[in-house]
C-alpha cells in the first residue's frame, strides 16, 4: 500500500479526529488555559456520528483551525487533492492553488457565518482541477469546515456550451436573412442582426412585442389566417409586408415554420425573411413607366451601354458611357461596338463575342480607344437578354487604368527591392575586396619612389579602386542599405562648400546659379550623402547640356500638406526642398517611367554606369524625403529633392577634428569572418604600434575575452557576420569588460534593427572598404574619446 493509500485508509478507519492538532496549542498560544481539550471532550460525544458522515461524504471536506491549516481530511479531500492525508494536515489549502489567493478568498475559510467561492487547484502531478468550497465558522471552538466540490467537468462543459452557443450565434447574427422566432402567442422571443437590420429596431425593442405590431392593417388579416395556419402544422412560403421603425414599407419572403414541444404541443413559429422590397420596387417601376426603367439607365455612375448581339450596334448608351469614352450621345449611337476597340484587339474580341454561349455573362477587361485617341482599360460585364423579340446585350463597364497603372507600379517596385536586395549582397562582399586592394596599393605606393615605373601603374589601380568604391556606394544608396550618419546640417553651407567644385566639374560653357534661402530650415542628413546625391544631379544635367546651357541650383523652405505628402513613407509637414533645373534635352514620357532603375542609362556605351538617378531616389528615401521630377523633351528637367526638417534646430554641431596621431599602444580585439580582410586589418593595427587579437567569428571573440587576462581596450568588428552580428556581440562583451570601446566595420546592414542603432549619432563606424588611413584615423579617434557615461551600450 502506498503513501496516499495509507493515507486515505487511516482517514476511513475512524482515526481520532484532528487527533495531533487537539491535543498541542496553536502557534502563539499558550498551553494553560486554552479551550480545545473542552472541545475535545464535547466533541467525543458526537464524534461517530460526525465521523461516519465526515469520512463517508462524497464532497471534500476539510476541518480548518484559526490559523488556516488543516486539522483534519476526510478520504475524498485526500483522493481530491492527490496526496495522502499525512501530506495535507497542517498545510494552508492555499499552498495548493494553481494562483494566490488574495486576502479575502483566503478570510472566507475563517470568517464567521457560511462563506462561498472557488478557486484552481494544481494537484502534485500537475493536474488543475476547479473547486467551488463553502466554509462554516467554528463548527468546534476554535475549529472551521470547509466542503470543497470538484467542478472541473461541469465548468468544461459549461465552457463548451458556451462556445456552441457563441457559434450558433455568430453564424446566426452573419446570416443574410432575417431570423424571427415567436411563441405561441405571437410574441416575439428572438431576432437576429439581419431583422434588427431589415427594420430598423434594436434587438431589445422588439423582444416580447406581438409580431403583429410590426404590420398595418392591411396585412394584419392576412398574418393572422397565415399564422393559424403555422398552429395547424403547416409551413408556407409569402410575401409579407412589414412597417420599418421609420414608417417606410419593408416587403419580405417569408419562410415560415412551425415549432413543436416533444409532445407535439405547438410552441410557437420560426420565419426566416429575405428583403424584397428592392426588386418589388423595382419589378413595379419596370411595369408601371419604361420612363423610370430608362432614368435608372441613364442616371447610373457605372457606363452602361446596350448592343445588338448580331450586329453589335449600339442601342442605346448611358451619360457615364459618353464620358468614359468622350464622345456625345449622337454619335454613339450611330456606331458599332468595335469602333471602340484598338486595331490589334478587335480579332479577339470578335472571337471571344462570336464563340459565347447564348446566354452566357461575358467578363474581362479590354483596351479602349477614347475619341482623343488615347487608350483605357475598361472592365465589362455583359449579360445577354431578350429585346423587342431580338437578342440584346446589357454591358455594364468601369474604367480601370488607373488601377492597372498602380499594379504595374506595384510590380516595378518588387522588382526595384528584389534587384536592392542583390546589390547590397553584391556591395558586401565587393567592399572586402576593394579594401584589400586599396590598403595593400597604398603600401606599395608608400614604398615606392617618385619616378618608379611600377608608380604610375599602381596609382591607376588606386584610381580603379576609387571609382569601385564610388559605384559600391551608388549601389548600397539605391538598395537603401548603406548606414548613414546623419547630422543637424544646412544645406546653404552643404551647396556653397562644393559650389567650387561643381562648377570644376560643369566646365566653363554651363552656367552655375545657385540661389538660397535666408531663412533656411536644418536637416538632419548625412553629409557626405547629400553632397554625393547634388553632384550626382549636376552630373546629369552636365550630360543632358552638351552644347552648353545653365543650371540653377535653388534652395527653399516648404510645407506639404496630407494631400502634397502622396508617396509612401513621406509625412506631411516643413520641408527644405533643393531644386536642380537644367536647359538640356529633357526626358520622353517613357525615359521617366524607368529613370529610377538601377543600371538604366540613355549615354552611350561606357559613359555611364545608370546608378546616379538609383541613387539619388535612395538617398533621399533613406534620409526620409522624395524625389519629384519635371521634365519634357528639349524642354529641360527640374528634378525637388525634399528633405524633412529637423525637430530641433539649434546651433550646428561643431565638427571633430580629426586626430593627427595615428599610431598607439592599446589592445585592440578584431573581429572578422573575412581572412583577408582581418589579415589587412592586423597588418595595419600592428604596423601602428597596436596590440592585436583577432578572431574570425562572435564565438571566438568572447573566449578570447574570457581567457585574456589583461585588458582589452577597444573592440573592432565587422557588425555582418554568420549567427551573431557585430551588434550583439558587442552587447555580449560589455556585459564581461564594461569599459570596452567599440568601433564597427561595415559595407552595408540588412537587419533594420541594427541598421536604425547603427545611424545613432553615438555609435562609432567604420564605412568598408577599408584604407589604412580611414582605419588608423578612426580607430585613434575612438580611443581618444573619453569614457561613456552609459557603459551599457555598445560604442
Amino acid at each position: 500500500m502506498d503513501e496516499h493509500e495509507r493515507g486515505a485508509s487511516e482517514g476511513a478507519s475512524g482515526s481520532r479526529l484532528g487527533e495531533a492538532r487537539l491535543d498541542a496549542p496553536r502557534p502563539g498560544e499558550a498551553a494553560e488555559g486554552h479551550s480545545l481539550p473542552c472541545a475535545r471532550d464535547a466533541f467525543a460525544r458526537r464524534e461517530p456520528l460526525f465521523r461516519a458522515v465526515f469520512d463517508g461524504a462524497l464532497d471534500a471536506m476539510l476541518l480548518i483551525d484559526d490559523a488556516g491549516c488543516s486539522v483534519d481530511a476526510n478520504p475524498t479531500a485526500c483522493s481530491l487533492f492527490g496526496v495522502p492525508r499525512a501530506r495535507l494536515l497542517g498545510r494552508r489549502v492555499a499552498e495548493f492553488a494553481a494562483q494566490g489567493l488574495d486576502g479575502a478568498e483566503q478570510a472566507a475559510f475563517l470568517d464567521p457565518g457560511q462563506r462561498r467561492g472557488q478557486f484552481t487547484l494544481r494537484r502534485p502531478d500537475g493536474e488543475l482541477r476547479e473547486l467551488e468550497y463553502s466554509a462554516t465558522a467554528n463548527v468546534l471552538p476554535g475549529l472551521h469546515l470547509s466542503v470543497l466540490r470538484d467542478v472541473s467537468e461541469r465548468r468544461r462543459a459549461d465552457q463548451a456550451l458556451f462556445a456552441s452557443e457563441r457559434n450558433y450565434r455568430q453564424i446566426v447574427d452573419a446570416a443574410r436573412e432575417g431570423i424571427w422566432r415567436i411563441d405561441a402567442d405571437a410574441k416575439t422571443v428572438f431576432v437576429n442582426r439581419a431583422l434588427t437590420d431589415m427594420l430598423g429596431y434594436a434587438p431589445s425593442e422588439m423582444l416580447g412585442r406581438s409580431i403583429f405590431e410590426f404590420m398595418d392593417a392591411e396585412g394584419l388579416e392576412i398574418s393572422r389566417q397565415s399564422l393559424e395556419r403555422r398552429r395547424q402544422g403547416i409551413s408556407e412560403t409569402a410575401e409579407t409586408k412589414y412597417i420599418r421603425r421609420d414608417g417606410t414599407e419593408l416587403w419580405a419572403l417569408m419562410h415560415a415554420s412551425p415549432l413543436c414541444d416533444a409532445e407535439g404541443k405547438y410552441v410557437g413559429a420560426l420565419a426566416l425573411l429575405t428583403d424584397n422590397t428592392f426588386r418589388r420596387r423595382t419589378e413595379a417601376a419596370l411595369r408601371a413607366s419604361e420612363e423610370q426603367y430608362r432614368l435608372l439607365f441613364e442616371c447610373s455612375p457605372l457606363p452602361k451601354w446596350l448592343t445588338d448581339v448580331e450586329t453589335l450596334r449600339f442601342i442605346a448608351v448611358n451619360a457615364a458611357a459618353c464620358r468614359l469614352w468622350g464622345y456625345e450621345k449622337d454619335e454613339l449611337m450611330g456606331m458599332w461596338a468595335t469602333d471602340l476597340l484598338p486595331e490589334a484587339d478587335l480579332q479577339k474580341a470578335l472571337h471571344a463575342v462570336a464563340t459565347a454561349a447564348p446566354n452566357q455573362a461575358l467578363s474581362g477587361t479590354w483596351r479602349h480607344r477614347r475619341k482623343d485617341g488615347s487608350i483605357i482599360d475598361v472592365d465589362i460585364h455583359a449579360q445577354t437578354f431578350k429585346l423587342e423579340g431580338r437578342s440584346a446585350r446589357l454591358v455594364v463597364g468601369q474604367d480601370v487604368t488607373a488601377r492597372k497603372r498602380l499594379e504595374a507600379q506595384l510590380v516595378q517596385a518588387q522588382k526595384m527591392e528584389a534587384v536592392g536586395m542583390l546589390a547590397g549582397g553584391l556591395a558586401h562582399d565587393f567592399n572586402n575586396i576593394l579594401s584589400v586592394i586599396a590598403t595593400y596599393t597604398g603600401f606599395m605606393l608608400d614604398e615606392l619612389r617618385e619616378g618608379d615605373p611600377l608608380r604610375n601603374d599602381l596609382l591607376e589601380v588606386a584610381k580603379a579602386s576609387a571609382r569601385a568604391t564610388a559605384l559600391t556606394r551608388q549601389l548600397l544608396a539605391f538598395s537603401g542599405q548603406q548606414i548613414l550618419q546623419p547630422r543637424i546640417m544646412d544645406l546653404n553651407e552643404t551647396v556653397l562648400g562644393i559650389a567650387s567644385m561643381l562648377r570644376r566639374m560643369l566646365g566653363e560653357g554651363i552656367e552655375l546659379t545657385v540661389s538660397r534661402a535666408e531663412d533656411l530650415g536644418r536637416v538632419n542628413a548625412d553629409s557626405g550623402q547629400i553632397e554625393q546625391l547634388i553632384m550626382n544631379l549636376v552630373v546629369n544635367a552636365r550630360d543632358a547640356m552638351p552644347d552648353g546651357g545653365a543650371l540653377c541650383i535653388d534652395i527653399q523652405n516648404a510645407c506639404l500638406d496630407a494631400e502634397g505628402a502622396a508617396e509612401p513613407g513621406v509625412a506631411p509637414g516643413p520641408y527644405v526642398v533643393l531644386t536642380v533645373t537644367d536647359t538640356g534635352v529633357g526626358m520622353s514620357s517613357e525615359v521617366q517611367q524607368r529613370m529610377f532603375e538601377p543600371f538604366f542609362t540613355t549615354k552611350e556605351l561606357g559613359k555611364g554606369t545608370g546608378l546616379g538617378l538609383s541613387s539619388v531616389l535612395g538617398i533621399a528615401q533613406q534620409s526620409g524625403g522624395c524625389v519629384r521630377v519635371q521634365s519634357e523633351l528639349g524642354k529641360g528637367s527640374t528634378f525637388q529633392i525634399y528633405l524633412p526638417c529637423a525637430a530641433s534646430v539649434g546651433e550646428l554641431p561643431p565638427q571633430t577634428p580629426a586626430p593627427s596621431a595615428q599610431r598607439g599602444s592599446e589592445t585592440v580585439l578584431v573581429v572578422e569572418d573575412d581572412e583577408q580582410v582581418r589579415q589587412l586589418v592586423r597588418t595595419v593595427l600592428r604596423r601602428n604600434g597596436y596590440r592585436v587579437l583577432d578572431a574570425s567569428n562572435a564565438g571566438e571573440a568572447l573566449l578570447i575575452c574570457e581567457q585574456h587576462a589583461a585588458g582589452i581596450d577597444v573592440l573592432l568588428t565587422d557588425v555582418v557576420m554568420p549567427k551573431m552580428s557585430g551588434w550583439q556581440l558587442a552587447e555580449r562583451l560589455r556585459t564581461l569588460r564594461p569599459s570596452l570601446r567599440v568601433l564597427f566595420m561595415s559595407g552595408h546592414v540588412n537587419d533594420a534593427r541594427v541598421h536604425r542603432s547603427l545611424q545613432a549619432a553615438d555609435v562609432a563606424l567604420l564605412q568598408k572598404p577599408l584604407t589604412a588611413d580611414n582605419l588608423s584615423r578612426k580607430l585613434r579617434e575612438v580611443l581618444d574619446q573619453p569614457p561613456r557615461e552609459n557603459p551599457s551600450a555598445p560604442r
